[in-house]
């Protein structure tokens, strides 16, 4: 295809190396996803405000809020920023292997 996956690389890659590259990143990102879902995540010091609903100390989060909107904090802090910055450290590698896999595959569809 015509991506500039290689613009930047002395060694260019060739189009087999770079699937097999969005698919160990895919992978990698199914298999951290499912161990998330099963962790016990524990928070220490769960300090949100629901603008509506009731706060979920355990998972802390918003329950039985009338929309995502319904939910988000009042105040102008990050909301998906705990006090070590792990969930947003944890979403922003996320989205990176995402955005990754999504100019690899590309091409490929």
């Amino acid at each position: 295809g015509s991506d500039a996956l290689n613009d930047a690389l002395s060694s260019p890659l060739d189009d087999a190396t770079w699937l097999s590259i969005a698919t160990a990143l895919g992978t990698a990102f199914d298999e951290y996803s499912a161990s998330l879902a099963t962790a016990d995540i524990a928070f220490e010091n769960c300090a949100i405000t629901c603008n509506e609903g009731t706060v979920d100390t355990t998972t802390c989060t918003c329950n039985g809020c009338s929309s995502s909107l319904g939910c988000c904090p009042s105040d102008t802090t990050d909301p998906d920023s705990d006090s070590t910055g792990e969930t947003t450290r944890l979403h922003s590698v996320l989205f990176v292997l995402s955005f990754v896999a999504a100019i690899i595959c590309t091409p490929c569809l």
